[in-house]
């Protein structure tokens, strides 16, 4: 969340990028290199950071001085081709951060990506691939080799086909290797002349040792390598990750743990994305940098964790922004169940509870409601839960999932839980759906519809046919003493439906409350409101209408047969 450090900070930068090029750099270099960092991450992630660092005359020493995950922000803001400036001047902390999150998918590495990121890191500067070479992790290299090369003695290169011919690759007509369909030959033979002349030593020993480690061996001493890199930056190893999910009572939060320690060089990223109101009006409060940097290692961790548990990598911007409004929607509801209800009182609780606990409080309020919605999908009458009223059905299974969210009413996509306003609704949602399962146990299964519906039935089949407008349906049948049996209503007594029905709300509200309870329905709060409801609607639809006003399709709160 911007504060008005930042703001200023953001101000000031963008006063310097305005500025003649040597001006710029002298009014930047005159900076301590704290101060520089900040100025460069006040700036929105994406070009003008880039920008900025490119402004100083040691640009290496900003760039190198940025958190591995504000760096990686900034890349990916702006777009790797477009930042190979930055990519030339990155540290090898950096480069080995951005290589962990985009290279590994869950089966293992993606080589191709990863030759994609030796061609960034030729194009980016000469030197910037030497430098890799000497600091990345040779067991990439080497997984890349087994997977992508052959030897080939020079006495057989006449024998080759021509196939293989096309893909030989030498540095000194005396090691020589045939490319493997599905590798980049361009990048490959890049790396190769390249480490040739750069490192003769690791060279030899990317050669010497091809065909002789199983590949799988390799990836997995390099998936080790890449999970110590991460714990060392607060990703967290399943077990832990897992834990953001396991709920924790709001009784169990208040007997107060110590807050976690944060990272070195924490994360400035993490506290800039804008929450809700309680969470941004408690941080805007907190003016320690301590304090600011172990709550910006928390938001990050947390972030991690939901990557980890969902079997994410983190590498498409995508993923972290959905993991991010995962996070930030449990911390702002976990705040108000622990008693926050303004800025100062989530301040308190930011200073003394850890971010953890805020989103497990929020996750032990969210399995109670999905413990409803599992309990509502094995009703006995679970067979009419088709026939919920949009977006119910929908509503039910997403709550029902390992990982349960919301839905929105309008798109019916799903939705993470974002303030503690999301519980009144769902809360009636759910006994909503519980009220109208009821009643639908006492009609039988929904295999009782007519199949096929009879022709010029509105709607036309029993996908279109919601539970409330068949209750509707079967209250006005039998008010104009109709058969009592699962059908629609013929568009011909449409003119008796004023003579049969109360012409007043209340009235038909009381009427419709009775036929409810004889069809056996809950007495409760909600089926009363269900009766006010059906009502209305039959007002609105039919009873404020003259007879000869009524059109079957524009009446949806029955269900009708044109005749």
């Amino acid at each position: 969340m911007p504060d008005p450090k930042t703001q200023s900070l953001e101000r000031r930068g963008g006063d310097i990028l305005s500025l003649p090029l040597a001006d710029a750099a002298r009014e930047l270099d005159r900076l301590p290199l704290s101060e520089k960092v900040e100025l460069v991450l006040a700036q929105p992630a994406g070009p003008r950071r880039q920008e900025l660092v490119l402004r100083s005359a040691n640009p290496a020493e900003i760039a190198q001085a940025l958190p591995v995950e504000d760096f990686a922000l900034t890349l990916k803001a702006i777009g790797y081709g477009d930042a190979l400036p930055l990519i030339a001047l990155s540290s090898a902390e950096q480069m080995a951060y951005l290589l962990d999150l985009d290279l590994w998918r869950a089966d293992g590495v993606d080589l191709g990506r990863y030759q994609e990121w030796l061609k960034l890191l030729g194009a980016s500067h000469p030197e910037r691939l030497a430098r890799y070479f000497d600091e990345g992790e040779f067991e990439m290299l080497a997984l890349l080799a087994e997977r992508s090369l052959t030897t080939v003695e020079r006495e057989a290169l006449p024998d080759l086909p021509d196939d293989q011919a096309a893909r030989v690759v030498t540095p000194d007509n005396y090691h020589i290797f045939v490319v493997r369909p599905g590798a980049d030959l361009d990048v490959m033979r890049e790396v190769i002349e390249r480490l040739y002349e750069h490192d003769r030593e690791k060279f030899f020993a990317l050669w010497g040792n091809l065909g002789t480690n199983p590949p799988a061996e390799i990836e997995e001493l390099a998936r080790r390598f890449r999970e110590g890199r991460l714990a060392d930056r607060g990703w967290p190893d399943l077990e832990e990750a897992e834990e953001f999910y396991r709920p924790l009572s709001p009784s169990e939060a208040r007997q107060g743990r110590a807050l976690p320690r944060g990272v070195d060089n924490p994360p400035r990223f993490a506290l800039e994305r804008p929450g809700g109101p309680l969470w941004d009006g408690g941080l805007s409060r907190i003016e320690d940098e301590s304090l600011r940097g172990r709550l910006a290692s928390q938001v990050a961790n947390l972030v991690s964790r939901v990557l980890v548990a969902d079997g994410m990598t983190g590498a498409e911007p995508e993923q972290s922004r959905s993991a991010f409004e995962r996070v930030l929607g449990r911390l702002e509801i976990g705040l108000n169940l622990l008693g926050a209800r303004d800025a100062e009182g989530a301040q308190r609780l930011l200073e003394s509870v850890p971010l953890i606990d805020l989103c497990r409080v929020t996750q032990h309020a969210i399995l109670s409601r999905a413990r409803l919605a599992k309990g509502l999908l094995n009703h006995p009458a679970a067979a009419w839960i088709p026939h919920l009223p949009s977006p119910l059905p929908e509503l039910l299974s997403n709550l029902a999932t390992p990982r349960p969210r919301l839905v929105d009413p309008d798109t019916l996509l799903p939705r993470e839980f974002a303030s503690v306003g999301d519980f009144p609704p769902l809360d009636a949602a759910l006994e909503r759906s519980r009220t109208l399962l009821e009643l639908a146990a006492h009609l039988g299964e929904p295999a009782r519809l007519p199949r096929p519906f009879p022709p010029g039935s509105i709607p036309s089949g029993p996908e279109g046919l919601e539970i409330p407008a068949l209750l509707a349906t079967l209250f006005v049948r039998h008010r104009l003493r109709l058969p009592k049996e699962l059908a629609p209503l013929p568009f011909s007594a449409a003119p008796h439906i004023a003579a049969a029905l109360p012409r007043n709300m209340p009235s038909l509200s009381s009427d419709i409350s009775k036929f409810l309870d004889e069809l056996g329905g809950p007495t409760t709060a909600d089926a009363e409101a269900l009766a006010e409801l059906i009502a209305a609607n039959l007002w609105e639809d039919v009873l404020s209408r003259r007879p000869d006003e009524l059109d079957a399709r524009f009446c949806p709160s029955l269900w009708w047969r044109s005749e």
